[in-house]
């Protein structure tokens, strides 16, 4: 959908995601290994911040060349009622992926990474716009887009 240059937002866009690229996960399980405070913890590991779903979106687009970026936006309604389908179906022991996340997708999914960096000096170095453009070029290296 980004591709075509018309990704779906449900609600405003604003709702924050927590990301990170495999490096920055790499960086963390090393530093873990080495501290031994770290042993039995629980960390999030994520970007220094978490980004607005509207910035994902565009920030791809703009890696991929898109030059007619106009989302479509849908009430959080739509999400809430895939949300309770979910809940249905799931009940009726099926799960069906695209209602599930769709259920999830305006909601704020972030986390604070602050104990990761204060324990373990978790650091980490690759953002939003460097992980997704390394990304995108590795699908493209192996055919994926």
């Amino acid at each position: 959908m980004i591709r075509k240059g018309n990704p779906l937002i449900f609600g405003n866009g604003l709702n924050l995601r927590s990301l990170t690229y495999t490096d920055n996960l790499a960086q963390a399980m090393l530093l873990s290994a080495i501290h031994e405070n770290a042993n039995g913890q629980t960390y999030w590991i994520a970007d220094r911040r978490p980004y607005p779903t509207y910035e994902i979106y565009q920030t791809v687009a703009e890696l991929l060349g898109v030059t007619n970026f106009k989302p479509i936006y849908l009430p959080n309604l739509v999400s809430e009622g895939c949300r309770f389908a979910d809940r249905i179906v799931q009940a009726c022991g099926m799960y069906i992926p695209e209602i599930h996340v769709a259920g999830e997708m305006n909601k704020e999914i972030a986390c604070c990474i602050d104990k990761a960096s204060e324990e373990i000096s978790y650091n980490p170095t690759i953002e939003l716009r460097e992980g997704m453009h390394r990304s995108i070029q590795w699908c493209k290296e192996n055919n994926i887009l």
